[in-house]
């Protein structure tokens, strides 16, 4: 605590006492300077909010004060110093723990006797061993060995005691045993058996076996135990299958299927399909074979042929022949093609293409068309491109000796006709639009038609001429002025003149 300052022990909390305040500005004190130097803020566990100045509760993990619950516990500590431990136990002054001064890998030495409830030991070592009230320093004597860490009875040795004059074999054979005896409880049963079954070839009736592993072939006789599992080599089904049915493996055992309703893939079968059954009769195929059915009406082979051969009929079945348009650029027929295959020609270019007959008309034609034609599109002749904008396009002179009908003439050049004739323009002036396509003109907007004159102008045919002569007199129903006139006569109601 200070003049001023109240301490709170339960809160850790330092209050003002009444009647002090901290100063809050310099004008309500004379201490400027201790102003300027106040407290303005504390670090942990310290706080400073609202004047007051606190300290948190300590705990496991934040520092702060000791309450005094916690005071008391921390004051009533007792050092590690003074204390100690006896063994079994070992104490570490300078980390406070306490150990077992034994281990469980190491040997123990226990000075005396201790009692557990429940002992696992993979090795005891004793020298008196004690149950209850019993003690005994050696387990083996006389009838009794130690073979191999086991106490096993001495068939061989010299027994002493109340059975003295008679040997440990007479009571452990076989032979010498009378009544009933588990197998389980015969060492060497399983043998003993094995010997038994093999030195006959008829068992009577064998009710239990549990210990029976091998059995060979079982010749005759009757079962009458429980179904044998397919675990011991049976089907482990009861029922007695009817006409037709076969067993099928289930994933656990085995189902009873009529073979109309199995579902075998073709992958689980064997032999081959004939074709009466709806299969080909064929085991193998090689590639490019190609299935046909021969005159016997049995599938057959046709195997592959050579590359450009083509598939023909030779009497009614397939077979593989030479093709009349070889590929490649090759050809020994008729004909061949480019080497990029993409068009056809004669393999002899002199040969006359005849189309729509047997027989040409002219030896100077390499082609030759009897019969009406159609051509779906551009047709051009003596150039290699023609314009899409035309159906006929002829590069150079053209010459057509009879009527050619065109519902479109264009000429890049002069066009010469004894005789032209435009059917869809009749008694009229022609004219060209601006494609150049010569189109009809029309009246009174192409030319004046029909055209009039005003005297003194006259029209006669196709020429216009004054309507008065120099040699004739001619009326002027107005004055007209001339600017040189010469007369030989002159006859007017008025003239006038300036010179």
């Amino acid at each position: 605590s200070a003049t001023g300052l109240t301490y709170t022990s339960g809160t850790g909390a330092y209050s003002l006492t009444a009647g002090y305040e901290i100063p809050l500005s310099a004008s309500t004190t004379e201490w400027a300077s201790a102003y300027a130097s106040r407290i303005t803020s504390v670090s942990a566990p310290l706080s400073f909010t609202g004047n007051v100045l606190s300290m948190t509760q300590a705990t496991t993990g934040v520092n702060g004060f000791l309450s005094s619950a916690d005071f008391t516990t921390f004051n009533n500590k007792i050092s590690s110093s003074s204390l100690s431990a006896a063994y079994p136990l070992a104490y570490n002054s300078g980390t406070g723990a306490f150990t077992l001064a034994f281990g469980t890998t190491t040997s123990n030495t226990w000075g005396g006797t201790q009692t557990f409830g429940n002992t696992t030991a993979t090795n005891a070592t004793t020298t008196a061993f004690g149950i209850n009230s019993e003690t005994f320093t050696d387990l083996t004597g006389s009838g009794l060995t130690n073979t191999a860490g086991a106490l096993t009875l001495d068939r061989t040795g010299a027994w002493t005691g109340t059975f003295d004059g008679i040997e440990g074999s007479a009571y452990l054979d076989r032979a010498n045993h009378t009544g009933t005896q588990l197998a389980a409880t015969i060492s060497d049963f399983s043998s003993a058996a094995d010997a038994r079954i093999n030195a006959t070839s008829t068992i009577g009736t064998l009710t239990s076996a549990p210990y029976l592993a091998t059995v060979g072939t079982i010749i005759s006789g009757t079962w009458s135990g429980s179904t044998i599992s397919i675990l011991y080599g049976g089907t482990g089904i009861t029922s007695t299958p009817t006409y037709g049915q076969i067993l099928v493996g289930n994933g656990s055992g085995y189902t009873l299927t009529a073979t109309s309703s199995l579902g075998i893939a073709i992958s689980d079968t064997t032999g081959t399909l004939a074709q009466s059954r709806g299969g080909t009769g064929i085991t193998s195929y090689t590639s490019g074979d190609i299935l046909y059915v021969d005159n016997s009406g049995d599938l057959a082979v046709l195997p592959k042929g050579t590359n450009g051969q083509v598939l023909k009929l030779t009497g009614g079945l397939p077979a593989w022949g030479t093709d009349i348009t070889s590929g490649g650029g090759g050809g020994a027929t008729a004909w061949s093609t480019t080497t990029d295959s993409l068009a056809i020609y004669p393999t002899d270019t002199s040969d006359v293409l005849i189309v729509g007959g047997s027989a040409t008309s002219t030896a100077n034609s390499i082609l030759e068309i009897l019969g009406t034609s159609y051509f779906s599109n551009t047709v051009g002749i003596a150039t290699t491109s023609p314009s899409a904008a035309f159906k006929f396009a002829v590069q150079g002179n053209a010459l057509f000796s009879g009527n050619v009908s065109l519902g479109n003439l264009l000429t890049s050049g002069t066009a010469t006709s004894s005789n032209l004739s435009i059917t869809s323009i009749s008694s009229a002036l022609l004219k060209t639009n601006s494609l150049g396509q010569v189109i009809a003109a029309i009246a009174g907007t192409d030319y004046e038609n029909p055209l009039s004159f005003t005297y003194p102008l006259t029209r006669s045919l196709n020429a216009i001429s004054l309507a008065f002569g120099t040699t004739t007199a001619n009326s002027w129903s107005a004055q007209n002025t001339f600017a040189s006139l010469f007369a030989t006569n002159a006859s007017s109601t008025n003239a006038t003149t300036t010179n």
